[in-house]
């Protein structure tokens, strides 16, 4: 991470201030390295999942094509039997 740093006020739940404070106690480490490494781990958590939907979309696109074109021949051949074509 870089080596600039920036004050930043935040407002937290208070049982989640009790957590991190227990949770740098009994670790011994600081607490603002604690909130960077959550930060940091959300936001690498948020870009995967953004990229895992995206490609979900994608997937479903193909698999909605290939229902369309067999449903495709199933309409044909119905539209066929209505107007009295079908063999």
């Amino acid at each position: 991470m870089a080596d600039i740093q920036k004050d930043f006020s935040v407002r937290l739940d208070a049982e989640l201030v009790e957590r991190l404070q227990k949770y740098t106690d009994e670790n011994a480490c600081d607490i603002n390295w604690v909130i960077d490494e959550a930060l940091l781990n959300f936001f690498q958590r948020e870009g995967n999942f953004a990229a895992q939907l995206i490609h979900g979309y994608l997937d479903m696109a193909d698999i909605n094509e290939e229902l369309s074109n067999a449903f495709l021949i199933c309409e044909q051949e119905a539209d066929r039997s209505d107007s009295g074509d079908f063999n």
